[in-house]
């Protein structure tokens, strides 16, 4: 419209469909539209879920879970996160990424892949969360890494504590953020809650987890559906 004028506009001619067919279009794009949203739902009633469970099962200031699996009663410890924390320079393990290579290249945000490299990766990661220090993200490797800059913090826990719980309690205890500056300082002088029980860490970690496998199966459906959304947008219209 801002380059031509009102009446050539609407001179303009564009074809459509018969009634029945645009009633077919309609149709299907409608169901998917419904099936994207019920996936949308069930996501978002995950993530609901994984915040209360992780409000009821960390200790509160009297150092005891309102929800906690049976057989442990032990109150928690509490401590500064600096202090169950132990950094791993991560200079030696930073490499550019690129489309090919064997280990994956990790970067700070909300894509945590940057790419890949077949240098030389850090490889005794089972207890290694990975903490992006401008942007607070979190990331917990399943095999050997790189990272993509030295705004990757590698952490692990400095005392005795399972990898998957320590991700989790970095998670349900890291700072809000400031902005694009230095946040581990901050994190480091958060308290924290934990068990002194292995065998407790463990359940809650490997609970958590699962919740978070099903966000992300949601979360993959609805990428795909959106894609078939677009494709036949792309193909059904001339």
């Amino acid at each position: 419209m801002l380059n031509i004028n009102k009446k050539d506009f609407f001179k303009i001619k564009f074809e459509v469909p018969t009634p029945v067919e645009q009633s077919l279009i309609s149709t299907i794009l409608q169901k998917l539209d419904q099936i994207i949203t019920l996936h949308e739902e069930k996501k978002c009633l995950l993530e609901r879920l994984k915040s209360a469970l992780s409000q009821e099962m960390f200790a509160n200031k009297n150092g005891y879970p309102a929800v906690r699996f049976e057989g442990f009663d032990k109150a928690w410890k509490q401590s500064k996160l600096g202090e169950i924390t132990k950094v791993i320079a991560a200079k030696p393990y930073i490499s550019t990424p690129s489309t090919h290579g064997n280990y994956l290249v990790i970067q700070q945000g909300d894509k945590p892949i940057a790419g890949f490299s077949n240098s030389n990766p850090f490889k005794n990661y089972n207890n290694i969360t990975l903490f992006g220090d401008h942007t607070l993200s979190l990331f917990k490797p399943r095999s050997p890494f790189l990272v993509a800059s030295d705004g990757i913090k590698i952490l692990s826990p400095s005392i005795e504590m399972n990898g998957l719980f320590y991700f989790y309690e970095l998670e349900k205890y890291k700072p809000k953020s400031e902005g694009y500056k230095r946040h581990f300082t901050i994190l480091k002088k958060c308290k924290a809650n934990f068990p002194t029980d292995i065998d407790e860490q463990k359940l809650i970690g490997s609970l958590l987890l699962r919740i978070d496998n099903l966000i992300t199966k949601q979360q993959l459906k609805m990428d795909k559906l959106n894609e078939t959304k677009e494709s036949l947008l792309q193909n059904m219209f001339i």
